[in-house]
């Protein structure tokens, strides 16, 4: 029994200065942390309120936990428009799918922001690909200017109605041609073999759009269509 005794002491002292280690790490980082969390999530709101002044960040409490979202606002043709922004977070192929949205007082999206995600390279990964509008032979000759600084698969959000159901179809990755056709139609265009992620992200952005309607006085309370499921077709990624 002896020949155990030291082992297990020398381990038991080596687990304690790991567990020490840790939590000392984690204590160090976590100002560092919370402080990036929160310059990402400036940078989201710049994106999703372009032109904005935020105001102030809100809370409310409902049966799934605390909800914040930010107030704004902007002067457009000499009036005042008010603008909001909330974070939605849905389950996508391979994680969780974080998104700041922002939108007008006439429920219309402003713009989106995809903060996080960890969806299939080449797939779902795509909802933050910024593709170039210049061919190859464009840089060569030098006929290539500025680029693209806004991922396609964001833009089509713009315009769309919150007050609507937004609709998924499938017509090949988006582009500035089909923004009338898809935002008459309040449509978004799914990212080629990635359906579930795209679905993902317009349901979570509809759900966490319903709890604020349902908690925030000051705006109106319209009825939101109801949320429809994936097709089990769609859901092969």
């Amino acid at each position: 029994m002896k020949y155990f005794v030291k082992p297990t002491l020398v381990l038991a002292l080596l687990a304690g200065f790991a567990g020490f280690l840790l939590a000392f790490v984690n204590s160090s980082t976590k100002n560092v942390i919370a402080g990036m969390e929160k310059e990402k999530s400036k940078l989201a709101l710049a994106v999703a309120l372009p032109g904005f002044t935020i105001l102030e960040e809100k809370s409310f409490k409902d049966e799934k936990g605390e909800f914040f979202y930010h107030t704004a606002e902007i002067n457009e043709n000499g009036k005042t428009v008010k603008g909001y922004a909330f974070t939605a977070e849905g389950s996508g192929y391979s994680g969780t799918l974080r998104t700041m949205v922002g939108f007008d007082e006439n429920f219309v999206i402003r713009g989106i922001c995809i903060m996080k995600q960890s969806e299939t390279p080449g797939l779902g990964a795509r909802c933050q690909e910024i593709a170039s509008k210049y061919t190859f032979a464009d840089f060569i000759t030098g006929n290539a200017g500025d680029d693209e600084t806004k991922p396609w698969f964001e833009k089509q959000f713009e315009a769309l109605s919150l007050s609507k159901e937004i609709k998924v179809v499938k017509k090949g990755d988006w582009n500035e041609s089909m923004r009338d056709s898809l935002v008459s139609a309040n449509e978004i265009s799914a990212i080629s073999g990635a359906t579930v992620t795209t679905t993902a992200v317009r349901r979570s952005i509809e759900e966490s759009f319903a709890r604020m309607k349902a908690n925030v006085e000051m705006l109106p309370s319209e009825t939101i269509p109801a949320v429809e499921e994936t097709n089990s077709a769609e859901a092969v990624q």
